[in-house]
């Protein structure tokens, strides 16, 4: 077979089987052209050539893989000589592999090589990009496809253009990027592909790129006329841009007076004074702006003097000049004589004046848009009779070396002669030093010393003669004295700078300067009038420096002057009025500004304040008053004032009274109760400027109690309170902004009191026997009991048979043995505490003893019966051994046993040193089995009929039994139904159910908290036994923190506030405020977890004991196998779990593996070991839990403080309390996250 034959699967098939059918070809039949790879254009003609050698009778048959032989058709045939030939080219039939099979007349087969057949075509053409607002300075890129087609090129076109590649455009391959976009590469983009079989065109991209606004027409400054239209152009080019315009700064808007055009022109009608300023016109949008601004101006034009008259020689030259007028913007001019119009300057010149120019009116027109005013010139010509000179001469200053010319010209005389006076009136001709010119003039063409003088012209004709005279001189030019360097302006005023010219030869004439050169004698701004310079309206630029320059042909002289601009007094920061608390401290901000700082001062109600320690006031002029008073209320003016001016800015402080307290109680108050004196209260009263609020706490949390009814907001009211309810009591009141509370640590006493009025009335006795006298005494603290009979002092336990022996136990019971009739009489029982006594008597009546006999029956009834007893305690102690055996448990085996453990509570038990004495309520018994359980009458109170029950899910079960959810109704007075938990007593052995009973009594017996479950009630009266207590609607805590996990899993970035370092913190606090209230109590649980907490949707959190040991919980729990006890290993402190010493210490290192639940969100502790391995790091000492991922340090610190090894380091649970109430205060600023993988933040959640 060749090597190069392929294909899939079935054309192999084919192929073997026609080889095989064929036979094997000879030596000679070969192969003279075989097939080669080809390409064709869709639609086109091509061919595959075959043919084969060395035989004859040959003929052919083609093959196309994944099709088989070929038929000849119109569009493909099999030529005599091998030739597979195509008509039209179709890709989708034609593109494959081919080979021929040549076949003789002896029937010998060969087989070509395999030739791929491409044929190109262009199907499809499209572009993609992604489809956004571009921008100008953005970079697009867009693909070009061509799906199936091969060996294209590609050419991009914009507008119909082709686009070329440069440093900013990239064409590569199929694509073109377009880097830093340009407004002018919007356009309609498409790609063009073409290869051998043609040309195809893709669809089209309109490309629309948002460019800076460029402003096509910019507004141009103006001047307008008043009550006229001003209109201002704003025209851009951009795309999606606004327009806003603003007058010196101030946004302005469309009303009745300015307008905004379509094309964003500003057109203001009625334009005024108040118009004046500054136009800010700006074009914005996504990706710049473009400012333009322009001023507009009030035109206006000064009245100028109306009318004067015009002396002039006739044959002289006259000019008629018009006034020039303060005027904005510049004038035009008119002058009009005889009534024709002569000139449209502010002259008009008569070159020489005749006769016919006297009397005559010239009337000047000065114009502006703002107006038109008028001045007449009339022209008077003099008469001739003397000679007069036209130009008469005049003095001249020439400097040493310079030409001087002396003009004089008389129109009607006939001679002219020059005289020098200096040298005795010599009469002047023509030579090197002077030359009379022929219109009369004198020339001296080079000035020296000797030519200063006076100099004469003398006119004449046939009337008379006459002469003026005029002098050379050389110029000089003097000094500034007595000159003014600083002057003062106040802002808006008009201000005149006068400069003193100094002697000078000619007369100087002054030029003003500024820093930015010479001042424009036409500026509207300033007006340069001679030696005086003018500003109109002065501004805060105008505070500079100027400069006078005295300019002559002998030079110059300067004087500046500085001119002062005073700025009224602007208040930077104006105070505000003010609400503050009375001791609380506050400022009010007041600073001004000016170019001479303002002075402040400050006024309250009027009068100056007076600055001492409390109230002083900073450089700045902020008033600061410390520890407010009721007197600080009031009107408060700040005074700024400078040369400027003065300014005042007034703000009201009003101080509302301080929440405090009226009425004073001791800090340990003992209320001192008896059975007929019911209630007593303590008043706590408080006043406060806001409204507010007044309410009691016990432990940190509202007080509320059965026992108790808080009538109002401010009296605490106790109704014959149960000893427990001792304790620290909070008085706080609230308003808006405070909160102030007050401590009181209540005693409740109860004077000696008999529980029983007819305890002992007579006693018959008789001779010999035992009288046991017990009184039932109530009373707090505990009352001591003392008895009063006859021979009290003689015969304490004696062993003499002649006398009585008496015994006085503990709690107080009087045993009388013996008793002889001596012994008659009255007994008197006294009792004693601190706070009251109260005694009862009895009489013993003893009378003697009646004579018998034993019968033979009663000795053998009475030996059966000790007989029988030594039985009973014989099988009663193997009994218990059982029982005791049943309940040993061990760990964990590798190898060996590790530990056995015999007696694990794992419910409430009383401590050590409990109290089993209810002083002030009646016992009863309950016969459990075998066994007489007392149980106090409160529990028979909350028996509840089972049937109003309504079990709707098995939360589990404990050792005692299945635990339920389910619906109480009517078990509360407040609801109709209430959810409950119920935990029943099935497994009903003799040792669970006196444990069962055990632990009811337990939970009776430690008292109401806000943060323990309640005993709502118990079924005892029916089987099975129901202890029923209350539950929450978000179930226990470690389902609730285990929800709380899966939650952050999915929402990792939003932690929601339940998760959060306060309501963590919140539930520990809760749960160590239940511990403190048991810990008092001497109570014990031992088996403190997340699992034995519930939680509601408020996140109030009680501690319970479901103890959900055999299914919920089971992996949390250890039993060596299922008929022993299971243990809470992982939360067991080390000398519980190896010494059986259940403590309140080892309560609070189980407390430390809650807190670690509650921070790490419920997982498992030391969840990597194997029980085995948690019990030997138990074991060793070294085992701790690491620090939960969020845990600020000092958290993690209480719960190490909880796991110290020696039991009496550990922190008391009123102290862990304390600690997280504490922490609760603290910022998150002031919490340090330890470890975490955000480490160098201040918080982690």
């Amino acid at each position: 077979m060749p090597k190069n034959w392929r294909g899939n699967f079935k054309s192999k098939v084919f192929m073997v089987i026609t080889l095989f059918m064929l036979g094997v070809s000879g030596q000679d039949f070969r192969f003279e052209i075989q097939p080669q790879d080809t390409t064709a254009v869709q639609g086109r003609p091509t061919q595959l050539d075959c043919r084969a050698i060395g035989s004859t009778g040959i003929y052919y048959i083609w093959v196309q893989e994944d099709s088989g032989a070929i038929s000849s058709t119109r569009r493909r045939s099999v030529l005599p000589n091998g030739t597979l030939h195509f008509s039209l080219a179709d890709r989708p039939a034609d593109n494959g592999n081919f080979y021929c099979v040549a076949i003789n007349d002896q029937n010998e087969r060969i087989q070509s090589k395999i030739a791929a057949l491409t044929v190109h075509y262009i199907e499809n053409v499209f572009i993609e990009a992604e489809i956004s607002n571009y921008r100008q300075g953005d970079k697009i890129e867009m693909d070009c496809n061509t799906p199936g087609a091969s060996r294209v090129r590609y050419s991009w076109l914009r507008n119909n253009r082709t686009i070329t590649a440069d440093g900013r455009i990239v064409l590569a391959e199929n694509k073109i990027i377009i880097n830093q976009l340009l407004v002018a590469d919007s356009g309609e983009y498409y790609c063009q592909v073409s290869n051998s079989y043609g040309r195809k065109n893709s669809n089209s991209f309109n490309l629309v790129v948002t460019g800076r606004p460029v402003i096509f027409r910019r507004p141009e400054n103006a001047v307008i006329a008043k009550g006229k239209i001003g209109i201002l152009d704003c025209v851009f080019k951009a795309n999606e841009f606004t327009v806003l315009w603003y007058f010196n700064n101030t946004r302005i808007d469309r009303n009745n007076k300015t307008e905004i055009f379509s094309n964003n022109s500003l057109r203001i009608s009625n334009f005024d004074s108040a118009d004046e300023g500054e136009y800010t016109c700006i074009g914005q949008n996504a990706v710049g702006t473009a400012v333009a601004k322009a001023t507009l101006r009030i035109a206006y034009i000064r009245p100028i003097r109306k009318s004067r008259i015009l002396n002039i020689a006739w044959g002289t030259k006259a000019i008629i000049t018009c006034e020039m007028p303060i005027a904005l913007p510049k004038p035009t001019f008119k002058i009009y004589g005889d009534g024709l119009l002569r000139s449209t300057t502010n002259t008009y010149t008569i070159d020489k004046v005749s006769y016919r120019n006297n009397n005559v009116v010239y009337e000047c027109l000065v114009s502006n848009i703002a107006g038109t005013v008028r001045s007449n010139t009339t022209v008077q010509v003099a008469e001739i009779a003397f000679p007069m000179f036209i130009i008469p001469p005049v003095d001249v200053l020439a400097k040493l070396g310079e030409s001087a010319l002396f003009n004089c010209d008389c129109g009607n005389s006939k001679a002219t002669t020059w005289t020098v006076l200096n040298v005795a009136g010599q009469i002047l001709h023509s030579n090197s030093d002077y030359e009379v010119l022929q219109n009369h003039s004198l020339y001296i063409p080079s000035v020296s010393e000797k030519h200063e003088g006076n100099y004469s012209c003398e006119c004449s004709n046939f009337i008379n003669q006459t002469s003026l005279t005029a002098q050379l001189k050389f110029p000089y030019i003097g000094y500034f004295h007595d000159q003014q360097t600083s002057l003062f302006s106040k802002i808006g005023h008009r201000a005149e700078l006068i400069c003193k010219l100094p002697d000078a030869r000619p007369i100087a004439i002054a030029n003003w300067h500024t820093s930015s050169g010479l001042i424009d004698s036409n500026d509207d701004h300033y007006i340069v009038n001679g030696n005086k310079l003018f500003i109109t309206e002065v501004v805060i630029s105008d505070n500079r420096t100027y400069t006078c320059k005295a300019l002559n042909t002998a030079g110059e002289r300067s004087h500046s002057y500085n001119l002062i601009v005073i700025v009224p007094p602007m208040f930077v920061v104006r105070p505000e009025s003010i609400t503050v608390d009375e001791t609380d401290s506050f400022s009010l901000d007041c600073s001004a500004t000016g170019n001479y700082m303002p002075e402040i001062k400050w006024l309250k109600n009027g009068n100056p304040i007076e600055l001492n320690d409390r109230i002083t006031m900073n450089l700045n002029g902020t008033l600061s008053i410390t520890k407010a008073l009721m007197s600080d209320s009031g009107m408060y003016n700040c005074i700024a004032e400078n040369t400027g001016g003065t300014i005042t800015a007034t703000s009201y402080v009003t101080v509302k009274m301080r929440l405090r307290f009226l009425s004073n109680f001791n800090e340990i108050e003992t209320l001192i109760f008896n059975p007929y004196e019911r209630i007593k209260g303590i008043n706590c009263s408080v006043i406060s400027g806001r409204p507010f609020e007044v309410s009691w706490y016990r432990d940190g949390y509202p007080y509320q109690s059965n026992a108790t009814n808080v009538q109002s907001d401010s009296i605490l009211q106790l109704n014959q309170p149960s000893i427990n309810e001792s304790g620290i009591y909070i008085c706080r009141a609230n308003d808006s902004i405070t909160s102030i509370q007050k401590l009181v640590n209540i005693k409740i006493a109860y004077v000696p009191y008999f529980t029983k009025h007819d305890q002992f009335a007579t006693i018959r006795a008789t001779i010999g026997d035992t009288v046991t006298l017990k009184i039932d005494i109530g009373g707090y603290p505990k009352p001591s009991l003392e008895w009063q009979f006859p021979y009290l002092s003689n015969y304490h336990n004696t062993t003499d048979d002649n006398v009585t022996s008496y015994e006085i136990y503990e709690n107080g019971t009087l045993i009388l043995r013996g008793i002889k009739f001596d012994d008659s009489g009255p007994y008197r029982c006294t009792a004693v505490n601190p706070y009251g006594s109260v005694s009862s008597s009895v009489i013993i009546e003893v009378v003697p003893k009646e004579p018998r006999q034993i019968s033979r029956g009663t000795i053998i009834i009475a030996a059966v019966c000790a007989v029988g007893y030594i039985l009973i305690m014989i099988i009663g102690y193997f009994y218990c051994r059982t029982i005791k055996d049943k309940k040993t448990y061990d760990i964990d085996k590798v190898g060996q046993d590790i530990m056995q453990f015999e007696n694990f509570p794992n419910e409430i038990v009383a401590g050590p040193e409990g109290d089993d004495e209810c002083p002030y309520e009646e016992e009863c018994e309950v016969i459990v089995g075998n066994r007489r359980l007392t149980i106090g009458d409160a529990a028979l109170r909350l028996e509840f009929p089972k049937q109003s029950l309504k079990i709707f899910e098995t939360m589990g079960h404990s050792k005692f039994g299945p635990v339920y959810k389910a619906w109480a109704a009517g078990i509360t007075y407040q609801e109709k139904r209430t959810l409950v938990a119920i935990k029943q007593l099935s497994n009903s052995t003799e040792a669970l159910r006196a444990e069962f009973m055990y632990q009811v009594n337990m939970m009776l017996r430690v008292g109401v908290h806000a943060n323990i479950v309640k005993v709502l009630g118990v079924c005892l009266k029916e089987k099975p036994l129901s202890l029923i207590v209350e539950y929450t609607d978000k179930g226990d805590l470690k389902s609730y923190l285990l929800s709380c996990r899966r939650e952050m899993e999915i929402l990792p970035m939003e932690i929601p506030d339940h998760l959060n370092y306060d309501s963590k913190l919140r539930i520990c606090q809760q749960i160590c405020s239940g511990l403190v209230f048991m810990a008092a109590r001497d109570f014990i649980h031992s088996d403190i977890a997340a699992r034995n907490c519930v939680i509601d949707s408020s996140l109030n959190v009680k501690i319970t004991n479901l103890s959900l040991s055999k299914d919920t919980y089971r992996n949390e729990y250890y039993a060596k196998n299922s008929s022993s006890n299971a243990i809470p290993l992982r939360w067991m402190a080390p000398e519980a779990l190896f010494e059986q010493a259940f403590t309140i210490e080892g309560d609070v290192w189980s407390f430390g593996v809650l807190m670690w639940e509650v921070f790490s969100l419920g997982l498992l502790p030391y969840r990597e070991l194997k029980h085995y391995q948690v019990t030997e790091g138990l074991r060793k000492g070294t085992l701790r839990l690491p620090i939960p991922g969020d845990s600020p340090v000092e958290i993690y610190g209480l719960m190490q403080q909880c796991w110290r090894n020696m039991p009496g380091s550990r922190p008391r649970f009123s102290e862990l309390h304390k600690k997280l109430m504490e922490y609760s205060k603290l910022s998150r600023n002031d919490i340090i996250v330890y470890g975490t993988k955000c480490e160098g933040a201040v918080f982690c959640v």
